[in-house]
This record gives C-alpha cells, sequence and structure tokens, in this order.
C-alpha cells in the first residue's frame, strides 16, 4: 500500500480494489475488532468466499494479534459447531450468506466484513497469532493444525515458485482455488507479497475464470487437478 497505493490489489466479483482501498478496509475492520475486544490469545474464525471479504477478515483479524481459523464454506452446522467449540472461537467473520447457519451453530459474536464502515482511525497494530488451516474431515471431524506465520516457512516453496514460473513484482494471478484452503491462501499471500494482482471469484466456474484472466491478462494460474479437468473440458466443448 506504501509503495504502490493506487495498483489493483484484487478483482473479485465487486470489481476492482486498490491496495490503499483495500488497507482502509483492512484498518476500518480491525478497528472494530479492537473495539469488540479482540486481541491476542483469541481465536476469530474466517467464513467467507473467495474475496475482499476473506482478504480484509484475514488481515485484519492479523493485524490485531488474535489467531485466523480458515473454516470451510461448505461447512453444515455440525462441522461449525465443532470448529467453534474445538478452537473455542467467540467472534466469527463471515459472509451474509453464512451468518444464520453461524448463529444455528454456536453463541458466537458475527461480524460481516462488507457491513463495516471504512472510517478514520488507526488500529492498535498487535504482534500477528496463529494461521490454523484445517483438515479436510475425511476420517473424521476436521482439526485443526495451527502455524505460527513466519516468512523463513514460506520462503522455499515460495522462491522455488518464483524459480519456476519467472513470476515478478506485479504480476497478475488468477487464483480461483478456495482461499481457505493452503494452496489458494499460499498463492494469495505470494500475490501480494509481489505487489501483484489476484484475479478470483466466489465460486469456481471454468468459463467465466477463464474470461477474467483473459480480460485481464493474467500471468499465471493456480488450479488443482479437479479444477484442471473442468477447464479441458470445456475446450473440448468449444472445439
Amino acid at each position: 500500500s506504501a509503495r504502490w497505493p493506487t495498483r489493483t490489489a484484487l478483482i473479485d466479483d465487486d470489481g476492482a480494489i486498490s491496495y490503499r482501498e483495500l488497507q482502509l478496509q483492512i484498518e476500518s475492520l480491525a478497528v472494530e475488532l479492537g473495539r469488540r475486544g479482540v486481541g491476542s490469545g483469541q481465536a476469530v474464525g474466517v467464513l467467507c468466499r473467495n474475496g475482499r471479504s476473506f482478504v480484509t477478515a484475514v488481515f485484519a483479524t492479523a493485524m490485531v494479534g488474535a489467531d485466523v481459523v480458515l473454516l470451510n464454506t461448505d461447512f453444515q452446522t455440525e462441522a461449525l459447531t465443532a470448529a467453534i467449540g474445538s478452537h473455542q472461537i467467540e467472534t466469527m467473520l463471515c459472509d451474509d450468506e453464512f451468518t444464520d447457519r453461524v448463529g444455528d451453530a454456536g453463541d458466537v459474536a458475527v461480524v460481516a466484513p462488507s457491513s463495516v464502515d471504512v472510517g478514520g482511525g488507526r488500529p492498535k497494530v498487535a504482534r500477528a497469532g496463529r494461521l490454523v488451516l484445517l483438515t479436510s474431515g475425511t476420517t473424521g471431524a476436521p482439526k485443526g493444525v495451527p502455524r505460527k506465520p513466519e516468512i523463513a516457512s514460506a520462503l522455499g516453496v515460495g522462491m522455488t515458485i518464483l524459480d519456476r514460473t519467472r513470476l515478478r513484482t506485479g504480476s497478475r494471478i488468477a487464483v480461483p482455488v478456495p482461499m481457505f484452503h493452503g494452496l489458494g491462501f499460499g498463492m494469495l499471500v505470494l500475490t501480494i507479497g509481489l505487489g501483484g494482482t489476484a484475479l478470483t471469484r466466489r465460486r469456481f466456474d471454468a468459463e467465466a475464470m477463464l474470461t477474467q484472466a483473459s480480460e485481464h491478462d493474467a500471468d499465471a494460474l493456480t488450479v488443482v487437478p479437479a479444477m484442471l479437468a473442468h477447464i479441458l473440458d470445456l475446450d473440448e466443448a468449444i472445439r
């Protein structure tokens, strides 16, 4: 935000948002979290689809020093209840579509990042807490895998990606992979670390995603095998 305030940080279903605009949204949400007493030693759940609300929620939570617990948007009431209980989540940042589901899952304070007005005031910045990624839950209830955010832990993977892809500062990277997963989150952070532009949509749609990547001259695309299969099927259908 300091180096490239007007550069586009993200293009999602709501359009483009610059680094400066994104920073203001993050700081405003962090101020709101601080007003609610959220801080170090507490866990905040993030239940948002890909887009600016997800990014705002994650960085605002980190800014006030609370633990970030990334939750699967496919979780139904039972899985949400288990996650809220096991991680002692007291505050949930979620999209409007999940408000009722979260309310049924537990007694937590619910905040929609999109509902927080962008205003003045600067949050008190604390040392970032932990990042918690949940397992798929294929053998039982999803389990948290806490990670302490440290640049050293990501350097090896990041440098390998940069070496093989030749991505550089300002690269435009399509990230249709859910950002609550390790791959999607990692590519989001890499894109922001490069001062680049993340191209994403709330829901994966092969044709819409390819259109978005084409319109904005994406330099790279991040997908998992299942997504790639849909893209290849689309190519066959066009032929």
